[in-house]
């Protein structure tokens, strides 16, 4: 964890399974978090920054970059679907 010590961490799909528990891993190490989520709050609790945006929009996405500028980021972000339809292979893979 001493790499994550005052860097700039961005999390996309923080809200997801994994991205949480990362979360919850690294709360405590002196770095800034960014959380980025389509479905959460934006509000700051304990160190972390909670952001809302979607990664397919890309000019969020560049606007998210721009004022966060991170040093390290975990893409966690992804398209949740239980279908297993080949229409719907697609848009998992962009995601």
């Amino acid at each position: 964890m001493e790499g994550l010590s005052g860097k700039t961490i961005l999390i996309t799909g923080a809200s997801g399974f994994i991205g949480s528990h990362l979360i919850n891993r690294i709360k405590d190490v002196d770095c800034f978090i960014y959380a980025l989520s389509r479905n959460h709050n934006t509000e700051k609790r304990d160190t972390i920054h909670w952001m809302n945006a979607d990664v397919s929009d890309q000019e969020r996405l560049k606007e998210v970059f721009t004022q966060v500028k991170p040093n390290i980021v975990f893409h966690l972000a992804s398209q949740v679907t239980g279908n297993r339809a080949v229409n719907q292979v697609e848009p998992t893979l962009r995601s």
